[in-house]
């Protein structure tokens, strides 16, 4: 269940990172 858990808040955690930068990019590209 804890490890489940962890395992979440890493996918969301790697999403934003991953994400942020690709936002930045596409707003930039406009």
């Amino acid at each position: 269940m804890n490890f489940k858990l962890n395992n979440t808040i890493s996918n969301e955690i790697n999403t934003l990172i991953i994400g942020i930068p690709e936002h930045f990019k596409s707003v930039r590209a406009h």
